[in-house]
């Protein structure tokens, strides 16, 4: 951010802040290197299916899909982060309709960013403008409760980036923590935190440094992100471990170099999957061009004001400072890949060349890619449910559609 904006103001975009992952006694961490990603995979190679077929769609355009969660009746939770907007959508009947409501009341959400399944038939929604509270959906979709992390108590939370969840009642929280003055966010690392809510016990999984890493990336150029801390990357397309959970309670984490999925499981146990053959695409002009489109798209921001925060959406295009160096190549994949099915398989969402069919891994329970999926050009994944691929794709106006495929597998 600008050196005249106020630590208490924050843009809140994709790919803000990346890490890595260092547990304690466990180090699952990025190095920073010049080169390719190692192409290893130690495993009988998975098979390449397609995803075909006609799509189902709703008839309603999004400015941002950020969360998208398939309940138990097929209908589908549409999580609008621009909008500040929670939809549900009806594939089988083509009907969309608003839940909740945004406003600072009980019940309401003020800056919704992310959506977790509570239990085994809730809905959690995430509010950026409340730090500790929760807002639970019952499974008719009507807010019943809020629910808190408990980290108000210590005061030592000073924003959260990342959120997930299982079915057992724990919230996982990627956190950034206060220094030790009190008055701004520690820069060395981060921390992803497991509270149970019903008891509010609490327990910190592991911490996440602020190391990014992309092929031809030098180190000096992104590690000066640690010292701007809510500015974009130096180096553009720059990757770190990413997180989710199953609904088991394993912790799944998602490596770039090696390209790779490590596990925790909730007894301790690690487990490591083997590497992942990965080709390296070459970083063309056309991927430069458009990564400077997108920095100057419209942004959500958050401002501390009146000891509350207030949301707002910046639409005036923004500046772009040219990158202090780009990448010779792009990374295996790039911001929120990692996507968790109920049935216990992992898909990462790869780059993919321009104008060429994404591909998708699949990862099995033990972190073993079993298959890749390549999805129609011009579109990418949004979640995963039990039968179908919720997908993307924008139209000439940018505006955003939500599509229902087939799962091939």
């Amino acid at each position: 951010m600008p050196q005249s904006t106020s630590w208490k103001t924050w843009r809140l975009r994709r790919g803000l802040l990346r890490c890595d992952w260092l547990a304690p006694g466990f180090v699952i961490g990025l190095t920073i290197a010049c080169g390719c990603t190692r192409n290893a995979e130690k495993h009988a190679a998975s098979r390449t299916l397609l995803v075909t077929g006609t799509p189902e769609v709703v008839d309603y355009g999004f400015t941002t899909v950020r969360s998208v969660i398939e309940l138990e009746d097929r209908r589908v939770l549409v999580l609008d982060y621009l909008d500040r907007s929670v939809h549900v959508l009806d594939f089988d009947r083509g009907t969309r309709g608003a839940v909740g409501r945004i406003g600072q009341g009980p019940g309401e959400f003020s800056s919704p960013r992310a959506l977790h399944r509570w239990r085994t038939d809730s809905i959690m929604v995430v509010d950026d403008a409340r730090f500790n509270e929760l807002l639970v959906l019952s499974p008719q979709l009507v807010p019943v409760a809020t629910r808190r992390t408990g980290h108000e108590a210590s005061g030592e939370r000073f924003y959260t980036f990342r959120t997930a969840s299982d079915t057992m009642g724990n919230v996982y929280a990627w956190i950034a923590l206060r220094s030790a003055d009190g008055r701004g966010i520690r820069l060395d690392s981060a921390a992803i935190e497991r509270t149970h809510v019903p008891t509010q016990r609490r327990d910190t999984v592991g911490r996440l440094s602020r190391i990014a890493w992309a092929p031809g990336g030098s180190d000096a150029a992104v590690r000066s992100v640690a010292s701007q801390p809510f500015r974009t990357l130096p180096v553009p397309f720059a990757v770190t471990t990413q997180f989710t959970v199953r609904a088991d309670g394993v912790l799944v984490l998602l490596e770039a170099n090696p390209y790779r999925l490590k596990l925790l499981l909730p007894d301790g146990t690690r487990r490591v999957g083997p590497d992942v053959l990965t080709e390296m695409i070459p970083l063309s002009d056309t991927m430069k061009a458009r990564w400077r489109t997108d920095a100057q798209r419209p942004q959500r921001i958050l401002s501390y004001r009146g000891g509350s925060m207030i949301p707002d959406v910046v639409n005036e295009p923004v500046p772009v400072e040219e990158p202090m160096q780009w990448p010779t190549h792009l990374p295996p994949f790039g911001d929120d890949a990692l996507f968790a099915a109920l049935d216990g398989n992992v898909f990462v969402q790869r780059h993919a060349a321009t104008s060429a069919a994404t591909p998708v891994d699949v990862f099995d329970e033990l972190g073993r890619r079993t298959a890749t999926l390549l999805l129609p050009i011009g579109r990418r994944l949004a979640g995963v449910g039990a039968a179908y691929l919720y997908l993307v794709r924008s139209d000439d106006d940018d505006m955003l559609f939500l599509e229902r495929w087939r799962r091939p597998m």
